[in-house]
């Protein structure tokens, strides 16, 4: 039995995106491991690479469907993994090499049910790196409890920072095989909130979750992630349908975490609005919403977005006229923003 099965989900990923990640699971110092590849009827030559990894490693597990999306794709996944322990990567993500190892030796130690680590999140627009830190971003978030690695905490501690500051991404953790299965956790395709979805049940259902602090997962969110993309009014609307369908089978936690939810499925819309690149968008983004939220719902959205804005420092002025400076990689360029007009300075060397 190997010690940790990873997921990888593969739907039209970039070659060299998908090169990147393949070889960031060859180098995890965790040897007994496995990668199980789902090929979710990809057009283009990712069966020709998986298969060559295979060639390459036979840790290499390739496993082909027709296209049913993500979650189906990471279900077929859970359905066919030996290890004892299921961690998940997305294709164009890539790992550092000590990712598996550190947290499968926490996860025996503890006897831990899931084991989180940190992140750090690209900007694939800008480029602009964001580190997640977990532990210590948890302690800034909370002042009753303490959080260190070596040490299993349940949910019932760490409600107060669910749908606010307790990351719910599937890619940063490892869970036991034997309590997903016991406990019928399973991944979805849904347009919206998948993660959420998975992680928010196995956090409800689990006993024992434990950190590490370490920044082991890199994730590229890209400019069209689903969370950009609101083409249907039924999203946010199947979203919420399918969380309240969880905190349904975890009474202790409904009265306090559906308001919370609400308010977090809020927060998606407004981050919709704010990722927009001009004002014009901005406004067909908001009109969107107003013509497809319930009159209440939509009073929050907009009280939400002026509470960010002005948190933000965001005024009149600068929403028509803006100059920042992105950097990446050893260089800059200078974004000047007038009447909802970029204007992008030529990249010049920064000096170390």
């Amino acid at each position: 039995m190997p010690k940790v099965s990873v997921i990888i989900p593969v739907y039209n990923i970039d070659e060299k995106k998908l090169r990147k990640g393949l070889d960031s699971l060859l180098a995890q110092t965790l040897q007994d491991i496995e990668f199980i590849c789902v090929d979710d009827g990809s057009k283009n030559n990712e069966a020709l690479i998986l298969e060559e990894y295979k060639n390459k490693d036979p840790r290499f597990v390739i496993i082909r469907q027709e296209n049913k999306g993500i979650g189906a794709a990471r279900q077929t996944g859970i359905e066919h993994a030996a290890g004892e322990y299921i961690g998940f990567m997305d294709a164009d993500d890539y790992i550092s090499p000590l990712m598996y190892e550190k947290m499968y030796n926490q996860a025996k130690t503890l006897d831990s049910d899931i084991v989180e680590c940190g992140f750090e999140l690209i900007l694939d627009w800008t480029k602009k790196t964001l580190s997640f830190n977990n532990i210590d971003k948890y302690n800034q978030c909370q002042s009753y409890i303490k959080f260190e690695e070596n040490i299993n905490y349940t949910p019932h501690q760490l409600e107060p920072l669910i749908f606010t500051n307790l990351s719910n991404m599937m890619w940063d953790k490892i869970y036991k095989t034997k309590f997903i299965k016991e406990n019928s956790i399973k991944s979805l395709s849904i347009e919206m909130g998948e993660d959420v979805y998975f992680s928010l049940n196995a956090l409800l259902s689990a006993q024992k979750i434990s950190f590490v602090k370490d920044v082991f997962y890199t994730y590229i969110q890209h400019e069209k992630s689903n969370i950009h993309i609101w083409e249907t009014k039924q999203k946010g609307k199947a979203y919420k349908r399918h969380i309240y369908n969880i905190l349904e089978k975890h009474p202790q936690f409904k009265d306090k975490l559906k308001p919370k939810f609400n308010k977090h499925l809020l927060s998606c819309y407004v981050f919709a609005v704010e990722r927009e690149p001009s004002i014009k968008k901005r406004r067909e983004t908001c009109k969107y919403f107003k013509e497809n939220l319930e009159k209440e719902e939509y009073q929050k959205f907009i009280a939400l977005k002026k509470e960010n804005d002005k948190k933000a420092g965001r005024n009149f002025l600068s929403s028509i006229f803006s100059i920042k400076t992105l950097s990446a990689d050893g260089t800059a360029r200078k974004i000047i923003m007038f009447f909802g007009f970029k204007i992008s300075f030529k990249k010049k060397r920064v000096e170390n």
